[in-house]
């Protein structure tokens, strides 16, 4: 079984993301990173910020997380088409651009490639921005995180020219009141017709309530977990749980956001109950 415990974490403040540490999370995916190329210079993003111009102590925590083995990876590009037009225009300046945030002081073991806008959605150009990305050093993590309608795009092409560059999808089925069938469903290949190995989907869910973005309650979730682990022939390679986003965690006084990470580790251990779910 998989295990992972993933959480995205949109900050670029260094104070905010050390509070990641110490936590029950196996990956924190760094959000979000933009690539900027109007001037044909390709310049690294951090949300708002230059990558170069952000606080040195936030790639610090980078460092000690890696070093109590929590695997840290970027996620690249989101909402927007901004940085697969750069990727377009000049593909080996743009990975170049990318492989700088591999080496120190960075130090990102991979990237979350996020597309959000059709035409991306095609299978073709999927595996090409998985290949190219994953032909930047060896053992980069690279996933993906789409959205459900667009799961079948991921095809028998797909998985034939670029899932052994493709560590897993990370799919936001966020407030999917189905999710053991949805799941069920895409790995077995009723939804684009090609089974896919359970150890590399990893259902996405959300923290908290968000306006017009779904929401699971953590005690339901926990529920569900526990019920795709069940299921013959998926149970034992279930891919894990991937939460957005660590920073609306930070200080709340709600148990079931304060204690997510507690709370998905016990279900992913197949526990019913947790310090939010008693």
């Amino acid at each position: 079984m998989a295990n992972r415990n993933i959480i995205w974490c949109q900050t670029s403040d260094a104070s905010a993301f050390a509070k990641v540490q110490g936590k029950k999370y196996t990956h924190v995916i760094i959000s979000a990173l933009h690539m900027h190329c109007d001037s044909g210079n390709y310049v690294m993003y951090l949300n708002d910020t230059p990558v170069a111009q952000i606080n040195p102590a936030f790639w610090k925590v980078v460092t000690t997380l890696r070093t109590a083995r929590v695997t840290v990876t970027g996620l690249l590009a989101g909402a927007g088409n901004g940085t697969w037009d750069c990727i377009q225009k000049n593909p080996p300046k743009a990975m170049a651009a990318l492989k700088v945030l591999t080496d120190a002081p960075y130090h990102l073991q991979g990237f979350d490639l996020d597309f959000e806008t059709p035409p991306i959605y095609d299978p073709k150009l999927l595996a090409s921005y998985t290949n190219l990305v994953a032909g930047i050093r060896p053992g980069l993590v690279i996933t993906h995180a789409p959205i459900p309608s667009m799961l079948s795009a991921y095809d028998k092409s797909f998985w034939q020219s670029a899932g052994a560059n493709l560590a897993w999808l990370n799919v936001q089925w966020y407030g999917e009141s189905q999710l053991v069938q949805q799941y069920s469903d895409f790995v077995t290949g009723k939804t684009s017709g090609t089974a896919v190995d359970p150890a590399k989907v990893v259902a996405g869910a959300t923290v908290v309530a968000q306006q017009g973005v779904g929401y699971t309650d953590l005690c339901q979730l926990m529920t569900m977990v526990n019920a795709i682990q069940k299921k013959p022939g998926i149970g034992q390679k279930f891919g894990g749980v991937a939460g957005w986003e660590f920073t609306q965690t930070i200080g709340s006084q709600n148990p079931k956001v304060a204690n997510w990470d507690t709370c998905i580790a016990a279900a992913l251990q197949g526990q019913t109950k947790c310090v939010a779910c008693p």
